[in-house]
């Protein structure tokens, strides 16, 4: 059975009942359907292209994603996150990041007062950590967020970076209703994620799927450093051949210096790097400085048995090396295997 068609916001609006009896809305204006079963009470979004072909699932482009989320607002009667007060979507936000932690069984905590400048303090087997809760927003195929708080005075607005007063970011995106955690070692004001492949091809990438809440929870431990690890991992080296020099002896911001069979030196640091949700995850902190100061990270994974050869300027801030296929579509994947110490010794 087949309801009138009506016009609703310049759109035309048709419902149709199924033998089942549930319902179907079809908004031609963004040739969006929006399937509500009964049974189930829950709706589904489909997207349709051009060419009549239907969007069933796996990545979806931002335009897309926009406009199922504008539909879904519309019949839930949803206010958009982003026509919100500042300090109601702040509240939001926070309220959600506790309930995803929650819903991980993280022991969380809220701080009492307002003196402090972090939102929860989250457990990890009895290590306390401190999380500054942030709003994510969509711009140009990219997450982004500030890195730093806001005030008003008699002079104006006031801006502070963290400096040390957090150790993580908790910054939670809307629109993807995804979840990321930043250290806070990882940038100084502000930062972009990147969720889909940039137009331009750039030379270092902060993909978000890198910093996805479960890639990076639990947080490293940290209590075996790079002082603690660089004999072992120099070692290894040397039992593979490489001429590895120590320096220790010295103030340089790197741990070893390789020298190629061609008698180049190259700057290394060294790091331990442990295994999580398929992932070999290394210096999660952002404590290897920069490619003006290191040609290459050494990333030691016992559990693997393995060492790795990552360059540099090949990442911005912090990456993983993936050994199983990801649950979801990633727009770029760094795979173990083709980062093996035995691989790309020496480079080319």
């Amino acid at each position: 059975m087949t309801s009138p068609a009506s016009k609703s916001g310049g759109a035309d609006t048709a419902v149709r009942w199924n033998a089942s009896g549930a319902s179907t809305s079809i908004l031609s204006t963004h040739s969006t359907m929006i399937h509500h079963n009964s049974e189930f009470d829950s709706t589904a979004v489909e997207t349709r292209t051009s060419t009549g072909g239907c969007y069933s699932g796996g990545p979806t482009s931002l335009r897309r994603r926009d406009e199922e989320r504008a539909v879904r607002n519309t019949i839930s009667g949803a206010e958009p996150v982003f026509g919100m007060e500042s300090h109601r979507k702040g509240d939001l936000t926070e309220a959600t990041v506790i309930t995803e932690l929650k819903r991980r069984e993280i022991p969380v905590s809220v701080p009492f007062g307002d003196n402090e400048r972090y939102d929860l303090v989250a457990e990890s087997a009895g290590d306390l950590y401190r999380l500054q809760v942030k709003t994510g927003w969509l711009s140009d195929g990219c997450v982004e967020f500030h890195g730093k708080s806001s005030h008003t005075n008699s002079s104006g607005n006031v801006y502070k970076t963290y400096d040390g007063d957090t150790d993580y970011f908790a910054v939670y995106c809307h629109e993807l209703e995804q979840l990321y955690l930043v250290p806070e070692t990882a940038f100084e004001t502000e930062m972009r994620l990147r969720v889909e492949d940039p137009e331009i091809e750039q030379p270092s990438i902060n993909w978000a799927a890198d910093y996805e809440f479960d890639e990076q929870w639990p947080p490293e431990d940290t209590t075996s450093g790079p002082a603690n690890d660089r004999e072992a991992i120099i070692e290894t080296l040397r039992d593979r051949g490489v001429d590895a020099i120590d320096a220790i002896d010295s103030d340089a911001p790197y741990e070893a210096v390789l020298r190629t069979p061609d008698d180049d030196l190259l700057r290394a640091a060294v790091r331990r790097g442990s295994v999580t949700n398929g992932r070999i995850r290394f210096d999660t902190s952002g404590t290897v400085p920069g490619p003006e100061a290191v040609d290459y990270a050494v990333v030691d994974c016992a559990e693997r048995g393995e060492q790795y050869l990552v360059e540099r300027a090949s990442y911005e801030r912090t990456t993983s090396l993936r050994v199983t296929e990801p649950e979801q579509a990633q727009p770029s994947i760094k795979w173990a295997e083709e980062y093996e110490f035995g691989a790309c010794w020496p480079p080319g």
